[in-house]
């Protein structure tokens, strides 16, 4: 488990070698711009375009409040915002994520995910 594992696991799909359409997305992306990047997935998927009422009950309904308990606990799991590690993680920890980050960056072509903005927060 661990940084290494989301690092390797998440490789391929940011490689794409096989030319996916695959709309790839990051949570503080969601966060910061919900009804664009609810607009963007809506798209992506073909969905007729959805009224600012409608975003907004798909926003309230797939909240990370509403949904926290639908699924079973996880050790370490999130708490459901952007930058939840800092407390939970050591120092160690944190440069060992920031390691495996760079490397994975160097491999990819990281225009398209800014994974570089993460690295040392």
């Amino acid at each position: 488990g661990g940084p290494s594992d989301w690092c390797l696991f998440n490789e391929g799909y940011m490689a794409n070698s096989s030319n996916y359409n695959i709309l790839y997305l990051q949570y503080e992306d969601l966060k910061a711009r919900t009804g664009e990047t609810i607009s963007r997935i809506n798209d992506f998927m073909g969905y007729p375009a959805r009224s600012k009422e409608e975003q907004e009950q798909v926003v309230e309904a797939t909240s990370y409040e509403r949904m926290k308990g639908t699924h079973s606990e996880v050790a370490g799991a999130t708490v459901g915002k952007s930058g939840g590690h800092k407390g939970r993680l050591s120092e160690e920890n944190i440069a060992g994520i920031n390691q495996r980050i760079r490397e994975l960056v160097e491999k990819v072509d990281d225009s398209r995910f800014n994974l570089s903005r993460y690295v040392n927060q």
